[in-house]
């Protein structure tokens, strides 16, 4: 895997990304990772939104060797098991401040 690797957000909503972009950029370790329009790469981290996306399409990033970690408006345990079947590497609540995120991608990072 690539040791610079990439975390990209892919949502429909621009305000959603910006805000996303924006707070894993004042973390010192992520700030730089974070790209837009830039293309996939084996070991980059993607956020994705439960509520745009389907476990088939969390399978296609596994796919092609990327980390999805998957962001949900609600908990639903069933749609958290169809996700780490099909290649999330964490399965997390949309929260304000992020927190569970910016450790999620921490980790996802340390793994490879």
């Amino acid at each position: 895997m690539p040791s610079c690797r990439h975390i990209h957000i892919e949502t429909s909503d621009p305000s959603l990304r910006t805000a996303l972009q924006g707070r894993l950029q004042r973390e010192q370790d992520l700030g730089r990772r974070v790209v837009d329009g830039h293309p996939l790469a084996a070991g980059d981290v993607v956020v994705i939104f439960a509520a745009e996306s389907t476990p088939f399409h969390c399978l296609e990033l596994h796919n092609q060797l990327v980390l999805p970690i998957v962001l949900a408006p609600t908990w639903s345990e069933s749609d958290r098991e169809r996700y780490f079947a099909s290649g999330a590497v964490d399965y997390l609540l949309l929260e304000v401040p992020a927190v569970n995120l910016v450790e999620a991608i921490r980790t996802a990072l340390a793994a490879v």
